[in-house]
């Protein structure tokens, strides 16, 4: 799925979500909200307002899917949510990157 595509149907996703998410959860998705809503794959109306490419996408949403294993939150069936949010295709590491701890 191209970043584009990615960011198009989660933010569809996010917005049409009625759950109400333990709070440290809700973080986690609102942040890569965030960074879905700076997204742009053209640089020339991305830097006017400090906007992330397709790789800074990439990584802010391995680094959501991580931390939400990682909070392992009552309930929450955190694959299956990935798999609803398209933060998955395949496996990705149970740590988050080194740059990112």
């Amino acid at each position: 799925m191209s970043a584009p595509d990615f960011a198009s149907a989660y933010d569809e996703r996010y917005l049409a979500d009625p759950a109400s998410w333990a709070t440290a959860a809700f973080d986690i998705l609102d942040s890569l909200f965030a960074d879905v809503d700076g997204f742009s794959p053209d640089e020339s109306t991305r830097a006017p307002i400090g906007g992330i490419d397709e790789a800074e996408l990439r990584a802010s949403a391995e680094t959501a899917l991580v931390r939400l294993r990682e909070l392992q939150v009552r309930d929450l069936d955190v694959d299956k949510l990935a798999k609803s949010l398209l933060l998955v295709r395949a496996p990705l590491p149970t740590r988050p990157p080194s740059w990112a701890r």
